[in-house]
């Protein structure tokens, strides 16, 4: 349902594999209610499930044995970093999903721990220092 919400009915769901790693998600967790204590915020307004498209099969693995790491990502276009996008619509269609020889596409919904966001650009290295 939450795939169908932004994107049209002409792809279909192949299959739905949950790839959860439990000491990764045992450290998110932790990371996750310290957040919420240090900033005086619920999970709900810290956490959002989000999409994040795989150009090749060898991504899918790697990502599923060791995690996001931005150090993967090849495009870069706000700088080095692992994207992710509110709408399903924005992976599929915005030609960050590769297809296999199989003809499919393969996509990541990921629950991630937000923050502040900066305007970024190709030579960005990383984050920002705030003032």
């Amino acid at each position: 349902q939450m795939f169908f919400s932004t994107v049209e009915s002409r792809y279909k769901i192949l299959a739905i594999q949950d790839v959860r790693n439990p000491d990764k998600e045992n450290i998110y967790e932790k990371i996750l209610e310290e957040k919420c204590k240090r900033m005086n915020k619920t999970r709900n307004e810290i956490e959002m499930f989000l999409w994040h498209g795989c150009k090749s099969v060898d991504n899918l693995d790697l990502i599923t044995k060791n995690g996001f790491d931005r150090s993967y990502n090849t495009t870069s276009a706000y700088g080095k970093g692992t994207y992710f996008a509110k709408k399903a619509s924005y992976s599929v269609n915005g030609g960050y999903c590769g297809v296999d020889a199989g003809g499919v596409s393969h996509i990541f919904l990921c629950k991630v721990i937000v923050g502040d966001y900066t305007l970024g650009n190709r030579s960005m290295e990383r984050i920002p220092k705030k003032a």
